[in-house]
């Protein structure tokens, strides 16, 4: 008789241990990867544009198909009438960039000379009434110069209000409502051409839900 209880008792808890695992192992595994958003400028200028004295005054690039760092690039000619040019990231650069802090912004540079150089600021980031920039250790050559510019308040970034490194909340103010990115496209007096390629802006995150199969060892 108490086999019997014994065996009553045991088949449910059986039952509800197999239902507890097979429900674990079905449950979804998320899995985490880390992407970029990017332009290499294989078909097109992708929306970039130039800001200032380039392109006698227009705003959109040269773009070329050969040429860049594989594959295409696009480039705008300085007009020689005061000012520096920049290159202006198009919208899909922007917004809500929060997940990219603590990585890195990466591109390709070059110009066409490289006397008579002048200095200003390299890379310039707008967001929440805060404007960042950052000076890179070297201006372009020649030929393609590539550069990593660290998206993180300890990286060489200072306020422009304040000529001081901006804190961690100011950083990711900016980085969560980015309006602005602009990549300097003059570095010489005189006339000259600067080009642009591959720039990537690292550090999103996509999440993909997976399902495991339940398996009774």
């Amino acid at each position: 008789m108490r086999l019997l209880w014994s065996l009553v008792l045991a088949i449910p808890l059986l039952s509800l241990l197999l239902t507890t695992r097979d429900s674990a192992a079905m449950a979804p595994a998320p899995q985490t990867t880390v992407g970029v958003i990017g332009s290499t400028f294989a078909t097109s200028h992708e929306g970039w544009q130039v800001v200032g004295d380039a392109q006698d005054g227009a705003s959109i690039p040269d773009w070329h198909s050969t040429g860049g760092n594989l594959g295409g690039f696009i480039a705008a000619e300085d007009d020689v009438v005061g000012g520096t040019w920049y290159w202006q990231a198009p919208a899909h650069f922007l917004g809500n960039r929060l997940a990219a802090y603590d990585t890195d912004l990466t591109f390709d540079l070059r110009q066409s000379e490289t006397d008579s150089q002048f200095d200003a600021a390299d890379v310039l980031l707008i967001g929440n009434g805060i404007t960042l920039e950052f000076d890179t250790t070297q201006n372009p050559g020649t030929t393609w110069t590539s550069y990593r510019v660290p998206l993180h308040e300890q990286g060489g970034w200072t306020v422009r209000a304040t000529g001081i490194p901006p804190t961690a909340s100011e950083m990711q103010s900016v980085l969560g409502n980015l309006s602005t990115l602009w990549i300097r496209g003059e570095f010489r007096d005189g006339s000259d051409t600067g080009s642009l390629d591959n720039v990537q802006l690292h550090g999103f995150h996509a999440t993909t839900v997976i399902f495991l199969p339940f398996v009774l060892r």
